[in-house]
Parts: structure tokens; C-alpha cells; sequence
């Protein structure tokens, strides 16, 4: 599971607890931090709550002004497996959402799932940093997207054009499926 920081200290506790409630209820997986340059102190509270949490983790620590793509782009490179999370900090989905979004990828044939839920609910409850609009507005990702091998390299292969300011790879390609969740 990779979940990119950029100056989310404020959320860590939150996500921790979150992880940890995910990983008891449905086994181990390494998280794979990645601070994409924060500012707020992100890194030194990271590293003191970690140790209570009881998470398999790796941190990755990019330069001050990498962004989220980089970091993104970082940790997806660093995550093994078949299958490959990520897990925004500001991301409201229950535990239990990201089992059912890995199980929904699982059963299908797509290459990624995106949790989403009605736009109108959840308009207030992300910070709208990364959360993108689906279906002309009618749909907000929730910040979980769940890859197969295949589908985080083409996003590894966008994310890296966009960084470099070049013409990527047609993500329209990955095939995709939203899975609707409740937001927590």
C-alpha cells in the first residue's frame, strides 16, 4: 500500500489508525510512505507514531518541492506484487471499503478500481486536493485506487511524463472500474 504525505501531519494519526484497522481485519502488507517534500513536520510525527501503530512500513523521502506525482510515481515504483494501493492521506473510506475495492479488482478484468461515491455527499468531506470528479460531476473519487501490475506501470509511465512536462501515455487505456462505497 503506498500512501503519498505532502504536509499531512494533521491527518496522520487518522490514517494510521486506519491502516491498522484495514491490516487486522485482512492481513499484512507493507505501507510504503512517501514524503513528497513536506514542510509541516510530517516526517518527525510520522516517525513517532509508526512505532505504535505496528505497520510493516518503508519511508521514501523525496526533496523538498517534488509534489504528489513524484511521490506517487516513487512509491508505486517501490511496491511489489500483483496488487498495488494507494491510499491518499485525506482519503474517507472505511477499512473495510479498501477490502471491498481490492476484492472488486480481483473479480474483474479492469486493470484499476477507484472508490467513488455521490459527489453531492461527499463535497465536503476531502480537501479536494486530489479527488477527481467521475461521470460529469455526478461521482468523487475517494482517494483509494487499487492497481493491478499492469496498471501501475502505465500510471508510473504517466505520472513521470507529466513531472517531465512531456506527453505521456493514453491513461484512458487502463481499463477501470468505480466501486461504490460509502464514505466514512
Amino acid at each position: 500500500m503506498v500512501v503519498p504525505l505532502l504536509s499531512d501531519r494533521d491527518l496522520l494519526g487518522a490514517v494510521l489508525d486506519n491502516l491498522a484497522r484495514w491490516q487486522g481485519l485482512f492481513g499484512y502488507a507493507q505501507m510504503i510512505f512517501v514524503d513528497c517534500g513536506s514542510a509541516d513536520g510530517t516526517v518527525p510525527e510520522l516517525m513517532k507514531l509508526l512505532p505504535e501503530s505496528g505497520l510493516d512500513y518503508k519511508l521514501l523521502q523525496l526533496p523538498a518541492g517534488s509534489g504528489l506525482a513524484a511521490g506517487m510515481a516513487a512509491g508505486l515504483s517501490a511496491a511489489g506484487g500483483n496488487t498495488v494501493v494507494l491510499y491518499e492521506p485525506d482519503a474517507v473510506v472505511a477499512a473495510a471499503d479498501i477490502a471491498h475495492t481490492i476484492a472488486a479488482l480481483q473479480r474483474s478484468r479492469a486493470e484499476m478500481a477507484l472508490a467513488v461515491t455521490d459527489a453531492r455527499r461527499t463535497a465536503r468531506l476531502r480537501r479536494g486536493r486530489l479527488g477527481s470528479r467521475l461521470d460529469e460531476g455526478k461521482q468523487e473519487h475517494l482517494g483509494l485506487s487499487v492497481f493491478r501490475r499492469a496498471g501501475v506501470d502505465l500510471v508510473i509511465d504517466g505520472l513521470k511524463a507529466s513531472i517531465a512536462g512531456v506527453k505521456g501515455p493514453d491513461l484512458r487505456r487502463v481499463r477501470t472500474i468505480e466501486v461504490p462505497v460509502t464514505p466514512s
